[in-house]
């Protein structure tokens, strides 16, 4: 990290200040520690049907 550019701290403070947010990465860490995830071909096709819906759900 530089010195000269405090933005990754900042950023990274600004997301442990967020319980909400350190309860989505928490949630998230487990659900990878159980074997649930995705491939990127299914990602893919999830957002593409995802943008086509018009969907705003950003969760």
């Amino acid at each position: 990290m530089s010195v000269d550019d405090p933005e990754p701290l900042e950023e990274t403070i600004a997301v442990l200040s967020d319980p909400e947010t350190v309860a989505r990465l928490g949630a998230s860490d487990a659900e990878l520690a159980r074997g649930e995830s995705v491939t990127v071909d299914e990602l893919a096709k999830a957002m593409a049907h995802r943008s086509s819906s018009g969907s705003s759900d950003h969760r």
